[in-house]
């Protein structure tokens, strides 16, 4: 800068600290892209209102559900009747309370008709004032442990029949000698003469 004097005075600052600051949030921001990117899972936010406003392509990738499902909307909104009600009760004291979740199962309809059960975690978000802007989670589709549940719940239920229909008593011990199943006939030899 020249002077009114005809003088020049020349300004020299030292960015360094600036510089490496600056390429650190660079390093930072793509490490968190990296792992968003390669998670198993998905992450999403909601705003203020509980609606989705992201959700990481992860989901659509994993589970064939279209990000336009959720974006926009209340989990309620893309659930409808589909909810646990107990797991609900609880997500709806966790959200009026602005408390975390954790593991919340539900299920969500695709626009085959295919049924995709989640599991999902959320911790509420607050602005510096303290007031609450939302949440922030993951998610992780359950859908073939949810299927495989189902149907280990279900060849359970059958062998149960199966086994009350016997002719005779039944009793089955585990390795220790516990008793583990038995039919009514078996209870009803095993019950003391009077």
């Amino acid at each position: 800068q020249r002077l009114s004097d005809g003088s020049t005075v020349i300004y020299n600052f030292d960015i360094t600290r600036q510089k490496l600051a600056e390429e650190a949030l660079r390093d930072s921001e793509t490490r968190l892209r990296d792992f968003v990117e390669t998670t198993a899972d998905w992450v999403w936010e909601q705003d203020a209102d509980q609606r989705f406003t992201y959700i990481s392509d992860r989901l659509a990738e994993i589970s064939g559900v279209a990000l336009e499902t959720f974006l926009g909307r209340t989990r309620e909104e893309v659930i409808g009747d589909t909810a646990d009600d107990a797991q609900w009760a609880e997500l709806r004291a966790a959200a009026a309370a602005r408390q975390p979740f954790r593991d919340l199962v539900y299920s969500v309809e695709d626009a085959d008709g295919a049924r995709h059960h989640f599991k999902v975690s959320g911790r509420p978000l607050f602005d510096e004032h303290g007031r609450f802007t939302g949440y922030r989670g993951t998610g992780t589709d359950v859908t073939q442990q949810t299927a495989a549940e189902q149907a280990v719940r279900a060849a359970e239920n059958r062998l149960r029949r199966i086994v009350e229909e016997l002719p005779a008593g039944f009793a089955l011990f585990d390795a220790e000698d516990r008793l583990v199943m038995w039919n009514r006939r078996f209870a009803a030899a095993s019950e003391p003469v009077a």
